[in-house]
């Protein structure tokens, strides 16, 4: 795996030292290097002369006055990037760090300094072994981190608010560098627990920002939160115990991009201001019009759900593998159940239908997302037009109701 991944990478590299040298856009630093021996490099406070450290490689723009870190000398060790290069007398700002900088170098530790903001694709190769991310990093590329397997440890010098603000590359095998490690470590002290204090005010948690952060145990999730990115607590094995500050009116409107978005999903519950949520009723969601994609996925101490009158449309996967879940009561305002919205609910034994136009859509197992997969007693409202998969005799059959105004179906077994 390792010569596979090593081999490619190569290919990747010479194809942009080919395309660079075609389009020759590069404003560099022209010293020649001459360096030799393994140098440890630590960088001063203040401005540093290009040619103090010139086995580093800059491309400067003169009219934001920035510079980016392009390239690195073999010869080197260990190096902190100064935050300011003095070149052709003039102080430029390190802002940058190009794609493949790092990638063919035998750097083994790297410390970024607060002033940069983005970290280009493939920019670390297979040696690095030892990583301090500056607090100002805000995007960071395709790969950047994919051939970083022999990292032990990774630090951030920034908050937590900060991190979680961070645009991962979503296309990369490991777009975050705390995956190979398990921790996720804040100046220098490894975090187990993170408190609403330390998200207040958050509105989006990014993508990958905590993925593969094994050894995190609990988060508190502030009702500010109205976004989380795909993958966000993937491979968050260690996470037992997960809370959510807001209402289940709030929850419902939160937007996960995936089910490693939701972080309930782990911990197979969802829990309240610290109290698990066994049933939801119509007051607990008055005033919502819809139930977010994977809302309560994986929720299995869910035991009935009772939709208030308002409520037009039931996300996709919102209650999928809710296996606890009894009963459920949908509302005649529901127009639309998105694609497996109750698959695996397999104790889903009662439905209560409302609406007296919705059911004329289900003529199979899988339509309304698997709402009537697994009941065995459907009460629909009379007069309510039917479709195929309730008025089929060898799935349903019309018996005695126990509920007013409502014909009751019950599964043939």
């Amino acid at each position: 795996m390792y010569l596979k991944k090593k081999i490619c990478y190569t290919i990747v590299m010479l194809c942009l030292i080919v395309a660079i040298a075609l389009v020759g856009v590069w404003a560099i630093d022209s010293t020649d290097f001459k360096v030799s021996g393994n140098i440890s490099y630590t960088a001063p406070n203040g401005p540093v002369d290009a040619e103090d450290v010139a086995f580093l490689t800059f491309s400067y723009d003169d009219s934001t006055s920035t510079a980016c870190v392009i390239g690195c000398e073999n010869a080197v060790e260990s190096v902190e990037i100064p935050s300011e290069v003095v070149y052709n007398e003039k102080t430029y700002t390190v802002t940058q760090i190009d794609g493949f900088a790092f990638g063919e170098s035998e750097v083994t530790s790297i410390v970024i300094p607060d002033t940069v903001t983005s970290i280009g694709m493939y920019a670390f190769g297979f040696a690095l072994t030892d990583l301090t991310i500056g607090s100002g990093v805000k995007t960071v590329g395709e790969g950047a981190f994919d051939y970083c397997e022999g990292l032990g440890n990774v630090n951030y010098t920034g908050t937590i608010k900060d991190w979680v603000e961070i645009e991962f590359d979503m296309y990369s095998m490991t777009p975050n560098p705390f995956a190979y490690t398990g921790n996720f470590k804040i100046k220098g002290e490894i975090v187990t627990s993170i408190t609403a204090e330390d998200l207040e005010g958050v509105t989006s948690i990014g993508g990958h920002v905590f993925q593969g952060c094994s050894g995190l145990k609990e988060i508190t999730i502030p009702a500010s939160v109205t976004y989380i990115g795909l993958s966000a607590f993937y491979g968050c094995t260690g996470l037992t115990n997960v809370n959510y500050t807001g209402t289940l009116k709030d929850w419902v409107k939160i937007e996960f991009r995936g089910s490693d978005s939701n972080p309930m999903t782990l911990i197979k519950m969802l829990k309240i201001n610290g109290e698990v949520v066994t049933k939801i009723q119509s007051e607990d969601l008055e005033g919502a019009t819809s139930i977010g994609n994977l809302a309560f996925y994986n929720c299995v101490d869910i035991q009935s759900v009772e939709i208030p009158s308002g409520v037009v449309s039931i996300g996709n996967y919102a209650f999928q593998n809710c296996t606890g879940l009894l009963s459920v009561f949908i509302p005649d305002s529901v127009t639309s159940i998105g694609a497996s919205a109750f698959k695996e609910c397999s104790n889903l034994a009662t439905v209560v239908i409302d609406s007296k136009s919705f059911t004329s859509g289900i003529t199979a197992k899988k339509d309304a997302g698997y709402l009537l997969a697994y009941a065995t007693k459907v009460y629909v409202k009379e007069g309510a037009s039917m479709g195929s998969y309730l008025i089929n005799t060898s799935n349903f059959t019309v018996g005695t109701s126990d509920k007013e105004g409502y014909v009751l179906y019950n599964k043939v077994v």
